[in-house]
């Protein structure tokens, strides 16, 4: 690249050439061989336009002065003609592209310098006209290359010769050839025409005016080329004042640039000059609208006139139709004529349309922008024409294949119809217009129209105008809008379906359902609005499957939360119960949970225990009390479980722990009666188990209620509990159970010493007679479980008891084990426990219980003696003893005994005397049939059974061999 430090050059020069010519001359060389081999694309040194701009600057003062050492001289004649072409090809070159504002300066700046060097090389005084036609054409060329490219000094410096041509011109107008005279008039117009551009670039309108009428333009009849020149300089500075809002002088120069073209017929003026003679016409029409006054819009509405007349009904004159209709006072805005243009418009548009391939066409179409734009300010003061001239659109291009178009027109029609949101007639107007549409719209159309529609949707839907809502969520889903994703569908589709169930209108809100796909219809917000149609129409079995599918999600809570509000709508509590059920399944608690737990549970309890008080049917019944016990179940597992708050405290306070096991116990109690023994064993082992979590420090009052509770409770679970077992048919169930009631009977026992001092004596009384009736449980149970060691203790431990009621317990567990076969207890173990028993019996005080009973005595004798005969001849022997004292105390108290024990038990005897004889043991024989002679004796039968065993004994023969 050159720099700007040009290479001297070699010369042979005369030695009268000073060195200012010869710095000139080596710079314009070096210049030269720069432009020689410049390209659009090479980079342009600022130091080389700096030079110019200085080179230039000095020509130009040097050339003001009479004489200078540059005239006359052929070589810068020469290089200044070189110069100048190569210039002149670089702006060729570099017009039409994307050179840098450095790139484009340079051929402006040579050419500029081009030209002081051809005026500089003249001779002074000798310079012929034909000569100063040619620097003149040339300084207009220069002139307008720098006004061109905003380099207004180097303008300036051109014109300014221009100016002393056309003086020099003028003065020797006669002397100029045919050729050259013919020029001057043209060239002179071109000089005005060059110097008005100039004084309005430099901002110097006064200027500007005084330069077009100088040269007296306007009265001029130029050739067509000039003119057309002169027209484009004053079009621009028109242009420019109507961009500047000047609208007047706006009106003033465009005026001008109309008269000038319009001299000339049609036929003589170039393709361009055409062009921008309707242009002229379009900007002062216009400047004339925005005077706003009324001899403005009238000279407006006839240049419109006249140039549909020229034109025909184009875009461009329909174009400024609109725009003077725009202008026109609000009040008098003729919105039906506004219409009528834009349709004309449109069928202008659909014609182009059809005539062009679609790779003529963009989505950027000005025709279309503008059409969109004024639709929109149609819209702006009258909606419903807006909507219709658009729907016009729509059906006039809906065939074609410009999707893009069809995309930005349906948004642009939802947009509008969103104006008018609780109309539904606008809404249907709305979905007419989209039916002409033949293709769905792509996926991001798509999502643009149905969001503006959902906004509105949402908005109308919270008004409560659900009818529109409803009509709003029926253009979403329309046909054209199926390129959606699942997920918006889903939305809308429930959207729909909630508006449908505002109305009331269940079957409507079923068909939106069924109409969803199976992925949407699982979704858990699909299921819950499917749940609140179930508990309107008291669905049972319908509430149940969505509540089964919900609880199927990720995150079911917050949906069987909102499951259990609406089910307080329901017309059964069944609903509510089951959602809260459910919710308690499916609630984990953490202490940022929106659910509070005990809460929770409280309602479930209360819902629950209300809808018991209702039920008739004895199975759902049931039904309920298991799943109210199940309540309280799930609350001793989350007692245990020590949940807390965000805050660190414990959910289950001592109020909430007071609540469940107050209500726990109060239930168990009150439907004590009615409820299976399973249930009742279940809430009051929940209120033990809840009781038992009570802290250390409660009061004194509280922990004696709570252990007074607790033992009440463990003496009515271990009596449903043994009742439950003795009805079972699973042998391991009922072992169980028995084994639970031992259990509760050893709390029992063991809380009950506690509570006696507080007790008045009648309660105290009823505590032991309680205790005494666990205890024949216990033994029960012991015998069942095979606890033979735990028998004995169980009998004495009854036996001290000294209440009233411990001779029936001692009874009812001698009953308990001769009753017990299966399995059948050891020998030895029914013998120490029936042998226990009789003797607590035997000893115990006369009173309470009705005094001993001598024919339950009598037949425990005898069991015990059939027991213990086979293995234990004296034992026997001194039972039979015993039972004889015993009936002889009972005929002295004048009871007589039991004569049907009493008659077994001596033939029993007599017969083992004799089995004795057999044996040859006489003397058992003896004792044997003594004994029984004494029990037959107290038979009070006039002694007919001891005289029939004495006849007998008395055949046998002791003295045999």
């Amino acid at each position: 690249m050159p720099s700007n430090t040009l290479a001297p050059r070699e010369t042979q020069l005369g030695t009268s050439r000073s060195k200012r010519l010869q710095a000139l001359l080596d710079f314009a060389a070096s210049l030269q061989t720069c432009l020689s081999t410049s390209s659009p694309a090479s980079l342009v040194d600022g130091q080389l336009l700096e030079s110019l701009q200085s080179h230039v600057r000095t020509l130009h003062a040097t050339c003001q002065k009479p004489s200078h050492p540059f005239s006359d001289n052929e070589e810068l004649d020469k290089l200044g003609t070189l110069i100048w072409n190569l210039s002149t090809r670089l702006i060729r070159d570099t017009d039409g592209t994307s050179a840098s504002p450095e790139r484009r300066k340079l051929p402006v700046y040579a050419r500029v310098f081009a030209f002081h060097l051809l005026e500089a090389a003249q001779h002074p005084g000798k310079a012929n006209s034909g000569n100063k036609v040619r620097l003149m054409r040339l300084a207009l060329k220069a002139g307008r290359s720098a006004i061109e490219g905003s380099e207004l000094e180097m303008a300036g410096f051109v014109l300014q010769k221009g100016a002393d041509y056309v003086t020099h011109l003028d003065e020797h107008r006669n002397s100029l050839g045919a050729d050259d005279a013919k020029d001057l008039r043209g060239l002179e117009a071109e000089y005005y025409v060059l110097r008005t551009a100039l004084s309005w670039k430099e901002d110097r309108l006064d200027v500007a005016e005084h330069m077009y009428n100088k040269g007296h333009l306007i009265d001029q009849s130029l050739d067509p080329y000039y003119a057309e020149k002169l027209a484009d300089v004053l079009y621009e500075v028109g242009k420019d004042m109507n961009m500047k809002k000047d609208f007047q002088m706006a009106v003033k120069w465009l005026d001008r640039a109309q008269d000038i073209i319009n001299s000339h017929d049609l036929e003589q003026l170039s393709r361009e000059a055409l062009e921008l003679r309707t242009a002229i016409m379009q900007a002062h029409i216009t400047a004339l609208m925005n005077l706003e006054t009324a001899e403005g819009f009238r000279k407006a509405d006839n240049l419109i006139v006249f140039l549909q007349s020229e034109m025909g009904t184009t875009m461009v004159v329909l174009l400024l139709k609109l725009e003077l209709l725009t202008k026109a006072p609000a009040e008098i805005f003729d919105s039906n004529e506004y219409a009528a243009i834009l349709s004309q418009m449109i069928a202008c548009f659909a014609q182009k349309d059809s005539a062009m391939d679609l790779a003529g066409q963009s989505p950027g179409d000005p025709d279309f922008r503008l059409i969109i734009h004024h639709i929109g300010k149609l819209h702006d003061k009258k909606p419903e024409l807006g909507c219709a001239v658009l729907d016009e659109f729509i059906l006039a291009i809906s065939k074609s294949d410009h999707d893009e178009w069809i995309a930005r027109l349906v948004t642009k029609r939802i947009w509008m119809a969103t104006y008018s949101a609780n109309s539904t007639e606008s809404i249907k107007a709305a979905e007419a217009a989209l039916s002409c549409i033949q293709k769905p719209l792509g996926a991001d159309a798509t999502v643009a129209a149905q969001t503006l529609i959902w906004k509105t949707l949402e908005s109308v839907y919270h008004k409560q105008k659900f009818d529109v809502a409803e009509r709003w969520s029926q253009l979403a889903m329309h046909r054209i809008f199926e390129n959606t994703g699942p997920l918006n569908r889903a939305k809308i589709e429930r959207k729909h379906l909630l508006c449908a169930l505002a109305q009331n209108n269940i079957d409507g809100a079923r068909s939106v359902y069924h109409s969803m796909s199976e992925e949407s219809q699982k979704e858990p917000r699909t299921l819950y609005l499917m749940y609140k149609i179930a508990v309107r129409s008291d669905d049972r079995e319908e509430a149940t499957r969505c509540l089964e599918g919900i609880s199927k999600a990720l995150e079911p809570i917050e949906y069987l939360y909102a499951c259990c509000l609406d089910a307080q709508d329901a017309p059964h509590r069944d609903f509510a119960i089951e959602a809260l059920s459910k919710l308690l399944e499916k609630n984990e608690h953490s202490p940022s949970s929106p659910v509070h737990l005990p809460a929770l549970l409280r309602c479930t309890v209360r819902l629950m225990a209300k809808d018991l008080e209702g039920r008739e049917d004895e199975t759902n019944s049931r039904e309920a009390v298991q799943k109210l016990c199940g309540v309280f179940s799930e609350v001793v597992t989350h007692i245990q479980r020590e949940l807390k708050d965000s805050k660190g405290n414990k959910l289950f306070d001592i109020n909430e722990l007071d609540w469940f096991a107050r209500n726990a116990y109060n239930l168990g109690i009150k439907h004590l009666d009615a409820w299976d023994v399973s249930s009742t064993i279940e809430i009051l082992t929940s209120c033990n188990a809840i009781m038992s979590h009570f802290p250390p420090d409660i009061s004194s009052d509280t922990s004696a209620d709570i252990a007074l509770k607790a033992v009440f409770n463990n003496f009515i679970i271990s009596s449903a509990l043994v009742a439950r077992a003795r009805a079972q048919d699973n042998i391991e169930d009922q072992l169980q159970d028995y084994l639970r009631m031992r259990k509760h009977i050893a709390s029992f026992d063991a809380s009950l010493p506690a509570q006696l001092p507080a007790l008045v004596e009648a309660c105290r009384a009823d505590m032991l007679s309680k205790l005494a009736c666990l205890l024949t449980f216990d033994f029960e149970g012991a015998l069942a479980l095979k606890s033979y060691d735990d028998l004995c203790p169980i009998v004495r431990k009854c036996a001290d008891s000294c209440c009233s009621a411990a001779r029936l317990s001692l009874q009812a567990m001698a009953d308990c084990l001769l009753r017990h076969h299966q399995p059948p207890a050891p020998t030895q173990t029914v013998y120490s426990a029936l042998r226990a028993i009789i003797n607590s019996l035997s000893v115990l005080p006369p009173g309470g219980g009705g005094g001993m009973d001598h024919v339950k005595l009598s037949r425990y004798m005898r069991c015990l003696f059939q027991v213990t005969l086979p293995f234990d001849d004296a034992l026997a022997l001194d039972l039979t003893r015993e039972y004889v004292d015993i009936m002889e105390g009972a005929v002295a108290q004048k009871v007589p005994p039991p004569w049907e024990e009493t008659e077994w038990l001596a033939v029993s005897a007599f017969n083992h005397a004799v089995d004795c004889y057999w044996g040859k043991r006489d003397d058992d024989c003896r004792r044997w049939a003594f004994r029984a002679f004494e029990m037959a004796h107290l038979m009070g039968d006039g002694g007919r059974l001891e005289e029939l065993l004495h006849g007998r004994f008395m055949e046998l023969r002791f003295d045999r061999e």
